[in-house]
């Protein structure tokens, strides 16, 4: 599967640092562009009320109650109204579980230099979390107990990205140029490459046994897709001019962001037949649209001074 774009480094991500193979130059490089969990910057006064825009009901995410300051904050993954996520805590960081109750911080015991939650399916969380070497591992958390997921191939590097029922997928590093995807269902590995020769590929969520993500091509080109177990389909958003970046995946609906010829940001839901634009109203820069789950979404927007974590609720037009 061929892309027909080259992605640049967007000029608004607001502080690209996530879970990511720590012994690949080029790896590192790519999933900063890539897993639209970027940092996000939160105002210690966070804004809590709830915006209407463009068939979308917004709500902020609220300040995680051990970090009095200014933070960064993430969502990733979505399940009803269950949001994690990652944020900065003094210069380490943690991911988080939050249900609209309470805010739950999420640390794997050997993950000392950060634990990104990556997604999650009723109340088990996957994710990624660095060791000391700053080796990169997935792990999954049942609500008590973490376990660690290291694909048997992947010497440089194992990420989980996502999940849906006993459905795990993410990426693996052997060192060769490209990177490879994996499904997993806690006993048996499936290996997810392009069926393009020579391309990279990224999975980024499952829903079923439908996964999107990323491709990328030794002539540095980039496509989203959609794969159903057993054909690719390429999702690439009509205003995109930079790159469309397929994040999260619920039912027939995709969500993610797309580039335009300024290197803005915006956020996007497919409902497989046409794209619909998703810009939280108080975005001056950018916003992305990271999860989706059934009717909920979750992602980040900037405005001119921060950016800002959110879910929303999409209602009819």
């Amino acid at each position: 599967m061929n892309g027909n774009f080259s992605l640049p480094v967007p000029i608004t991500d607001p502080h690209p640092t996530i879970g990511m193979f720590s012994r690949s130059a080029a790896a590192i490089g790519i999933i900063r562009n890539l897993l639209r969990g970027a940092l996000l910057v939160v105002a210690s006064a966070w804004i809590n009320s709830a915006s209407l825009h463009a068939g979308v009901t917004f709500t902020s995410l609220p300040t995680p109650p051990d970090v009095p300051f200014s933070i960064f904050i993430c969502p990733y993954g979505l399940s009803e109204n269950q949001v994690v996520g990652s944020y900065d805590n003094g210069g380490r960081t943690r991911g988080f579980l939050y249900d609209s109750a309470q805010w739950i911080p999420l640390q794997v015991p050997v993950g000392k230099k950060g634990t990104y939650a990556r997604g999650i399916s009723d109340t088990n969380v996957v994710g990624i979390y660095y060791d000391r070497q700053l080796k990169t591992h997935g792990f999954l958390y049942n609500g008590s107990t973490f376990t660690h997921i290291d694909h048997p191939k992947g010497t440089e590097g194992t990420m989980v990205t996502g999940i849906s029922g006993k459905t795990i997928v993410g990426n693996y590093y052997d060192g060769s140029p490209q990177t490879h995807g994996f499904l997993y269902d806690g006993a048996n590995y499936t290996t997810i490459d392009s069926p393009a020769s020579g391309e990279t590929i990224y999975l980024l969520a499952v829903d079923g046994k439908n996964v999107v993500g990323v491709c990328k091509s030794g002539t540095n080109q980039w496509s989203s897709f959609l794969y159903d177990g057993a054909t690719f389909k390429t999702v690439i958003n009509p205003k995109a001019a930079y790159g469309t970046l397929a994040n999260g995946i619920s039912g027939t609906n995709i969500v993610g962001n797309y580039y335009d010829d300024l290197g803005i940001s915006h956020g996007f839901l497919y409902n497989g037949q046409e794209f619909t634009t998703i810009d939280h109203p108080l975005a001056t820069i950018g916003t992305s649209i990271n999860a989706i789950s059934g009717n909920r979404i979750a992602g980040w927007y900037r405005d001119s001074t921060n950016s800002h974590g959110f879910t929303g609720i999409i209602t009819p037009e």
